[in-house]
């Protein structure tokens, strides 16, 4: 089997395909020759059971995830606002993101949308009920006072049923309506 998601392509078999020569043969014409793209050995490498194998910066082994390590600056930065701050907190995010990300990217993007971007990339790769995102989700929600629409939505469908989540879902498309009539009548 194999996927691919732009230049990554990644192959997954039960046998060591790479020790094959007639593979190998046809992947370099496949991709060299018929794509005529080259292969970067730097970038190429064999993952074996047993061991955390990576895709596309997602951990693959047996369910889809994000590293370890994308899950604990999650904590520690959400851990800095609560313990010190939003402006300090941001201080430190902006340090760490120039050492990270400063030889790719020249500006300060906002300490705030980063993480509500990496919450949203959680949620995605884990889902919208995974107790981890869950449970940093909140924390991000107290720190901002803010819940999504759709939060609520699920929140008011898993505690009260899906009927009692489609009225308030219409209730907050109503007053949301009114706002707008009396914002464009004005």
């Amino acid at each position: 089997n194999y996927s691919r998601y732009a230049d990554d392509i990644s192959f997954s078999s039960d046998t060591n395909i790479f020790r094959k020569e007639e593979f190998l043969i046809e992947l370099f014409r496949i991709i060299e020759k018929d794509q005529n793209l080259v292969l970067n050995p730097k970038k190429t490498r064999l993952q074996q059971a047993g061991f955390r194998q990576e895709v596309t910066g997602l951990v693959v082994n047996k369910a889809i995830n994000v590293n370890s390590r994308y899950i604990k600056q999650l904590r520690m930065w959400l851990f800095y606002w609560e313990k010190y701050g939003y402006e300090k907190a941001e201080s430190i995010f902006i340090r760490d993101y120039g050492i990270e990300k400063g030889h790719v990217k020249n500006e300060n993007p906002s300490f705030k949308n980063v993480l509500s971007g990496k919450l949203e990339y959680l949620k995605m790769v884990k889902g919208f009920d995974n107790s981890t995102y869950l449970s940093l989700n909140n924390r991000f929600e107290k720190l901002t006072g803010t819940t999504s629409k759709l939060e609520k939505t699920l929140r008011e469908w898993e505690q009260n049923g899906i009927e009692s989540a489609i009225e308030k879902y219409n209730e907050s498309n109503k007053r949301s309506l009114k706002y707008t009539v009396v914002k464009n009548v004005i």
